[in-house]
């Protein structure tokens, strides 16, 4: 099963579960909403599925992770992929939702999506060359994850937007 001890397997999947069944609940209840079709809705909703996904493929990783056969090491190399593409867009979900919480302005929020589109394709490049290289994650035999020199560079990207976040809040609190 995953690595380490067991009971720490499951007290991790179920802390995810948890999270997972909150969310959902949120989810279900944003999307009741008589102002459902409002931006800031359809923003939240989205940061809400992308966390989503990010979790569900979080608990993946953990039922995949030290596991020895090569069909499970292969499905943790894609999951793990899928996870370092997808956690840029949960990270910019959350900025782009509370980006309109301060600026209340789409035309921004629209100009800014373009560039947060060139950085999700950048980070989507890194990992796809990770398959070749290894820059960002191994997998060895024993089927445990490796971080690689390049997984700094995944975590950067995702830092880009909160760093233009705490400069909005900055500049509109003063």
């Amino acid at each position: 099963m995953g690595k380490g001890n067991d009971m720490d397997f499951f007290v991790q999947i179920d802390l995810l579960m948890m999270c997972v069944v909150i969310l959902f609940y949120v989810l279900i209840s944003t999307n009741q909403n008589i102002e459902h079709r409002q931006v800031t809705t359809k923003l939240f909703s989205g940061l809400i599925i992308g966390t989503l996904l990010v979790i569900l493929l979080e608990i993946t990783t953990q039922a995949l992770t030290g596991r020895v056969d090569a069909t499970a090491r292969d499905a943790l190399w894609i999951v793990s992929a899928a996870h370092a593409i997808l956690l840029p867009f949960a990270t910019y979900l959350v900025f782009f939702y509370l980006d309109y919480q301060i600026l209340q302005n789409v035309k921004i929020i629209v100009k800014r999506l373009r560039f947060f589109w060139g950085i999700v394709i950048l980070n989507s490049l890194v990992v796809v060359t990770n398959f070749l290289h290894g820059f960002v994650f191994t997998i060895d035999k024993k089927g445990l994850l490796h971080r690689g020199g390049w997984d700094v560079v995944l975590w950067v990207i995702a830092f880009i937007g909160f760093a233009i976040l705490f400069s909005d809040l900055y500049f509109h609190a003063n």
